[in-house]
């Protein structure tokens, strides 16, 4: 697939996977848009874009925001046409106890983890479904895969993007637009760092690289979906297979915050 020349709107842009995936593409010649929240941040996204897709702008943007998605995909189609590509990449992560976890914990995380990527998709969609042409790109989590100690409201958000994710993808097909999901595990992001405790594995993570790598090769394969690191992949398959004895093996290496 040649991405030189088409139009990429990055969500989450301005650090970590996003800011990876958004320099990722423009170094494969698409004109990309990094979106988020931190101007400061953002610029710098931008600026490392530029060097490879000079005509690449960005836009702040908060996803959680219906009524500012909206007015931010009208403006890059004002700007150039159509949008090829989104990639719902903006999140945060919450390491607690459910007893310590309040509802606006998890309503904060489900407003930006999931209704975000649906905002973006809704405002995207329809042109791509005009055109039979596009590429919807979400970066969920093994989290949306697996459910951990500590992780109940950032659990449920990605179990809500991955829900949303595959039964999109069975809505689309043969429409022309494709709908890929990636599952990071431990990566190195500032969601991690800003993380209230460190679960285990954090001090070990993935580079934000492997995930773009991860997504560019969804890209040229056709394959709609691919964990990283692959040996998540496996342990996924496994807690089906044998759910009891995976729950047990989970709580001894992955326990609750103290």
């Amino acid at each position: 697939m040649n991405l030189r020349g088409q139009v990429a709107v990055v969500t989450g842009a301005s650090s970590g996977i996003g800011r990876a995936i958004a320099i990722d593409l423009a170094r494969e010649g698409m004109l990309v848009v990094p979106v988020a929240r931190r101007a400061d941040q953002l610029a710098a996204t931008l600026a490392e874009c530029r060097r490879f897709s000079p005509d690449s702008f960005a836009i702040q943007c908060d996803v959680s925001d219906r009524a500012a998605v909206e007015r931010t995909i009208a403006d890059v189609r004002a700007q150039r046409g159509h949008i090829d590509m989104l990639v719902n990449n903006a999140g945060v992560g919450l390491y607690r106890r459910f007893t310590e976890t309040t509802s606006d914990d998890f309503e904060r995380l489900m407003q930006v983890n999931y209704f975000g990527t649906v905002y973006c998709t809704k405002a995207v969609l329809p042109d791509m479904l005009a055109r039979r042409a596009g590429v919807i790109a979400n970066i969920a989590s093994v989290s949306g895969r697996i459910g951990t100690a500590g992780f109940t409201a950032y659990t449920a958000s990605k179990f809500a993007m991955t829900g949303f994710a595959e039964s999109l993808a069975i809505e689309l097909r043969d429409t022309g637009v494709r709908v890929i999901t990636i599952y990071p595990g431990p990566i190195a992001t500032e969601l991690a760092d800003h993380l209230d405790h460190r679960p285990p594995g954090v001090d070990r993570p993935w580079p934000p690289e492997a995930v773009s790598q991860a997504l560019l090769a969804c890209i040229r394969s056709g394959k709609p979906e691919m964990t990283v690191p692959r040996v998540m992949g496996i342990i996924s398959r496994v807690r089906v297979l044998v759910p009891r004895l995976f729950r047990a093996a989970l709580a001894r290496a992955v326990p609750p915050p103290s």
